[in-house]
């Protein structure tokens, strides 16, 4: 699982040698590559999600969470 873009801790985005060894070191080793969208994706850095210019990499997996609903977490009220 990699995040394309830590924002937590700063502005932290992976090499382009991490990216393209990512998905065939998973393929090799029989893992899931999933991508963590939720502070890149939909359009936060100009593209729908971060992963369609990250070398034409594709994830098995994407996560998005709030991203899709704009940053709004509805919360319970009892």
């Amino acid at each position: 699982m990699m995040e394309p873009l830590q924002g937590e801790g700063g502005i932290i985005s992976p090499t382009d040698d991490l990216l393209k060894v990512s998905k065939p070191c998973g393929e090799k080793h029989h893992a899931l590559l999933i991508y963590d969208e939720v502070q890149s994706g939909v359009v936060a850095r100009g593209e729908l999600f971060m992963l369609t210019w990250a070398l034409g990499i594709e994830p098995d997996i994407l996560t998005t969470a709030k991203a899709l609903g704009g940053g709004f977490s509805p919360s319970v009220q009892c």
